[in-house]
């Protein structure tokens, strides 16, 4: 490839937008459009039987040069150079770049209009001024942007995102101010304190100003000293606190290219306060990064592990007592993901795996062979746990912050991701899982559940006595209705299995047959279809009427997945 030699003035905004500049790059390397991906080495998913590689040649980037740090499964980009912004250059809410990687999720026609957007940075810059990252003493999230950013993404218009955050404000708790000012001197005195989130806000604002997010991340989430350093912060565990609400922020800011979402994720993290996590240990810090000796472990693997091992098992009964049950076997845990991921070698292929164990976890653990679609006057039905919903809301933004960190942290990430969806999964009963039944299940009956009518008189002719569908395309009537329901997490699962979808719905039964689970052999691309079908049949029927706050949640399951415990997180 030819050498190309460019000297750039780089502004946040523009680190993300560099995409453009490496796709011309790229394009000129191809005789055709067609020829682009067979140039690059590049091929989409497991779908070809494959893993994603890296695009851009790796000699052309040196983990310890300019051109920034081996990066996972994406376009790989210049480091931002050193920088400083004016108070009237520097925008928190700046119009969303371009995902930063090609396995970031896709967006939708609709969300690139002009006045959505700006609807959008509106109600985005006022909700970081006016409201807490907590809106109680749980403390509970604060999902605004988390929802719009979602709904934005699917393709929702400026109406739809007015009116949902006009929907979700009523439940939130003003800004207010903090007792003292965050420094560098005192970052981690007030750690775990929600009351100083406006100090932190103020603190991560002139830090994310100053310099690039990946170096403010690497400083104080995966450094060694922001975890076991003088008091011991434990940044990454309040990172992941919180079914990883502040992973979640920080991964929004990395694919849409919002400081505001960087901003607010450091300072979320840095007011969460979180019992320590055993997987988390000093060595993730300071081990080795180069391969083990032994191949690694596949997810599948892991879970079949898990299942097969009674020290697994929770005793509590309620759960706060099985949580407690899980912490217990933490260190077990972290070996297990240690096989998983011995060294930052297969960063690409086990977000791969992360994003099948997530849909996995959540869909199969909540269903049970023969129970009703829906929500029965019995309460039967899909369980659409509230607690694993999130591995999937969660592992959708792990491509996108892979270019903003180094190998190290690319690792520190992906073993406390697989790790803590592992502890959380335990904690909610470790169910046997029926992978079979599962896929037996006629995807036709699950997806005739919900309404994607083709209304149009005029549609193809039958043919052989076939008669074309009426849904032809499910996930059009799934992400349509998303988009207006009440519900802040549903869009946000909807639009990761979609993406997850996007990437691997092509995938054969068989693929996954040498991992040892049992019932792999069944497991195929449609895992994502039918977790979003049951999902949102879980959810259509919600009481309607509620006044804030008992309109939190509609329709998610609090009842673990152990038997006998229901109302257990309540």
């Amino acid at each position: 490839m030819t050498e190309i030699s460019m000297s750039l003035n780089i502004t946040f905004s523009d680190t993300l937008r560099a995409s453009e500049a490496f796709t011309s790059m790229i394009q000129l390397e191809a005789t055709s459009f067609g020829d682009i991906r067979a140039s690059v080495g590049w091929t989409p998913g497991v779908c070809n039987g494959t893993a994603i590689r890296n695009p851009i040649n790796d000699d052309l980037f040196d983990g310890d040069g300019d051109l920034g740090p081996q990066r996972a499964g994406t376009v790989r980009y210049p480091k931002t150079m050193s920088h400083s912004y004016s108070s009237t250059t520097f925008d928190l809410w700046p119009t969303p770049s371009r995902p930063p990687s090609l396995t970031s999720p896709g967006r939708l026609p609709g969300s690139s209009s002009h006045e959505s957007v700006q609807i959008l940075r509106q109600v985005l810059k006022d909700n970081h001024e006016k409201w807490h990252i907590f809106f109680d003493d749980f403390p509970r999230h604060n999902h605004i942007t988390h929802h719009l950013l979602a709904i934005w993404a699917m393709g929702a218009d400026g109406d739809i995102i007015r009116r949902v955050y006009d929907h979700d404000i009523q439940i939130q708790r003003p800004i207010g101010s903090s007792p003292e000012v965050i420094t560098k001197e005192n970052v981690y005195k007030h750690v775990g304190d929600a009351r100083y989130y406006k100090a932190y806000l103020d603190f991560f604002k002139d830090a994310i100003r100053e310099r690039d997010p990946g170096k403010v991340m690497e400083d104080y989430i995966f450094s060694y000293e922001a975890n076991y350093g003088q008091d011991k912060p434990e940044m990454l565990a309040r990172m992941m606190a919180g079914l990883g609400h502040g992973l979640i922020h920080l991964g929004y800011g990395a694919e849409f290219g919002l400081p505001g979402m960087f901003v607010q994720g450091l300072a979320q993290a840095a007011a969460s306060n979180w019992p320590s996590a055993p997987i988390h240990p000093p060595s993730l810090f300071q081990g080795s990064i180069e391969k083990g000796s032994q191949p690694p472990l596949h997810a599948f693997t892991v879970i079949s592990r898990l299942l097969a091992d009674a020290k697994f098992v929770t005793k509590g009964e309620n759960f706060i007592e099985m949580w407690g049950d899980a912490l217990k076997v933490g260190d077990a845990v972290y070996e297990l993901v240690e096989q998983w991921l011995p060294g930052a070698s297969e960063i690409e292929k086990k977000i791969e795996e992360l994003h099948w164990v997530a849909a996995l976890l959540y869909a199969v653990s909540g269903y049970k062979r023969g129970e009703v679609v829906g929500r029965g006057n019995d309460d039967r039905g899909f369980n659409a746990d509230f607690v694993s919903m999130h591995f999937a809301t969660a592992s959708i933004f792990l491509s996108s912050l892979m270019p903003f960190l180094t190998m190290r942290s690319q690792l520190i990430l992906l073993r406390s991701s697989f790790g803590m969806m592992l502890l959380w999964w335990i904690a909610l009963g470790r169910p046997e899982l029926d992978v079979s039944a599962f896929f037996d299940e006629p995807l036709l009956d699950i997806s005739s559940t919900v309404d994607s009518t083709v209304s149009n008189s005029v549609t193809l002719p039958n043919l052989n006595g076939i008669t074309p569908k009426n849904n032809p395309n499910p996930w059009l009537g799934i992400i349509q209705q998303s988009l207006v329901h009440p519900d802040d997490h549903l869009p946000k699962l909807v639009r990761s299995l979609l993406h997850f979808s996007d990437l691997y719905g092509c995938t054969a039964p068989s693929t996954f047959n040498d991992t040892g689970l049992d019932g792999a052999e069944k497991i195929d691309g449609t895992l994502f279809l039918r977790a979003a079908f049951w999902t949102f049949k879980r959810l259509e029927k919600f009481e309607e009427g509620k006044e804030p706050p008992e309109f939190l949640v509609y329709g998610w399951d609090f009842k673990t997945f152990r038997d006998g415990l229901k109302g257990a997180m309540s």
